[in-house]
């Protein structure tokens, strides 16, 4: 009976979105096709009569708020309203459609899980003395992008407006990303060392406490290198304990030091054309949207702000694995360096499906490139990743992602040498 009514509810989430499409004119991008609350005549009246009628399905729904409805709740309100909604001033309405300033193109938006990151507080002013409100492009909601199964404890966003603009509340995410990333990255009771790292923190834990664990979490520039031997890379696991999605796998924590200047070494990561030159299984990567392409610290997002496509081969696999992410690059206050992030992404447009393509997703990607005082062509990296990939079964997931942790700084060591070689 339980899976007779989930494959009801995803047919009824098709009809939805199928809905949606029909009614509105092809081609015309700047029409809003919403699957939550706001493109209404009257909009508080259809909000009214949409809580009525989930406060009389059951006790266990949110009916407090706009922001407790899903695309799910709208599709049912006027199923069963087929003449339309009657507006405050009598009008018949027979579409939940209409034009609005602020548009909402939700089948083609890119939607980024933001239920561990608590942005609620952060965005409320965005719904302040608005008329029109999107559920996801002006606050967080539980409804998911097309194709994605409904979790009432999940929350996300939409990065864009599904015709390249920036949503209203795509910068707050990232910020919010940013500050629950980095704080993970520095939070020393999260990680434990591995073995070969255990035995060296016993002799080098005074030297190279202040590179690893900042203090009180302040990331500034590094005053002096320690002696240490250039080749050492330390790495941590860890679990993250939100009970969110993907915190059943672990993460992977490591740091080191690269011999490129920071500046150097975000350039090249951040530059979807360079991938090849540290990544020897890349087939590439591709921007899809750019939504702030410098590192202006007053510009929207405050840094470099893009969704890529990349694609790698792995050692005998013959399949490629895919991964669609926004990334992110800011500066650290303070000279300090700059910050990577990095976080799967979810299109609302379905995916042309492939056998050859395994879709893999970064929960969580992280680097910390810390400067160094007097060393200006050198840095030292803290990366965090937490991957999910169908490719990876659970048992071995803990041990590949430290492998490919430890290479990755490596690689980045490597790519260094040869650019110094090649002057």
């Amino acid at each position: 009976m339980k899976l007779k009514k989930l494959f009801k509810r995803r047919n009824k989430r098709k009809d939805a979105d199928k809905f949606l499409v029909d009614t509105v004119p092809p081609g015309d991008c700047r029409m809003a096709r919403s699957l939550g609350v706001g493109l209404y005549d009257d909009d508080y009246k259809v909000t009214e009569l949409i809580l009525a009628q989930l406060k009389a399905s059951g006790p266990d729904r949110d009916t407090t708020t706009a922001a407790s409805i899903t695309s799910l709740d709208v599709f049912d309100a006027y199923e069963q309203n087929p003449g339309g909604f009657v507006t405050a001033n009598g009008g018949n309405m027979r579409s939940p459609i209409k034009h609005v300033t602020e548009t909402f193109e939700r089948v083609s938006s890119a939607f980024l899980r933001v239920a561990d990151l608590q942005i609620h507080s952060s965005a409320r002013h965005l719904l302040m003395g608005r008329t029109v409100v999107h559920p996801n492009y002006h606050h967080p909601s539980s409804d998911a992008p097309p194709g994605v199964d409904h979790d009432p404890k999940e929350e996300w966003v939409a990065l864009d407006d599904g015709c390249g603009a920036t949503s209203p509340i795509a910068p707050y995410a990232i910020a919010a990303l940013c500050e629950f990333g980095l704080k993970t990255a520095l939070d020393e009771g999260m990680w434990k060392g591995e073995s070969h790292t255990n035995k060296f923190w016993k002799n080098a834990q005074e030297s190279w406490e202040p590179l690893v664990w900042p203090a009180r979490g302040i990331v500034g520039p590094i005053k002096a290198l320690p002696t240490i031997e250039p080749d050492t890379v330390l790495v941590w696991s860890g679990n993250f304990m939100h009970g969110y999605y993907g915190s059943d796998l672990p993460a992977i924590r490591a740091a080191g030091l690269v011999n490129m200047s920071p500046r150097a070494l975000v350039d090249m990561l951040m530059d979807s054309t360079r991938v090849k030159e540290y990544n020897t299984m890349s087939l590439g990567r591709k921007d899809m949207l750019v939504l702030q392409e410098d590192m202006d610290p007053d510009g929207p997002f405050r840094g470099i702000t893009k969704i890529v496509q990349s694609e790698t081969q792995p050692p005998m696999i013959r399949k490629t694995v895919q991964f669609t992410t926004i990334l992110h690059a800011r500066k650290l206050p303070n000279d300090g360096g700059y910050l990577l992030i990095s976080r799967a992404v979810h299109h609302g447009a379905p995916s042309i499906l492939d056998s050859n393509i395994i879709r893999s997703e970064i929960l969580m990607g992280l680097n910390v490139i810390r400067s160094i005082e007097g060393e200006p062509n050198q840095s030292f990296m803290i990366n965090v990743n937490h991957i999910r990939s169908p490719l990876i079964p659970f048992f071995v997931a803990k041990k590949l992602g430290l492998s490919a942790a430890s290479n990755f700084i490596v690689d980045m060591r490597e790519t260094g040498a040869k650019k110094v070689a090649a002057k």
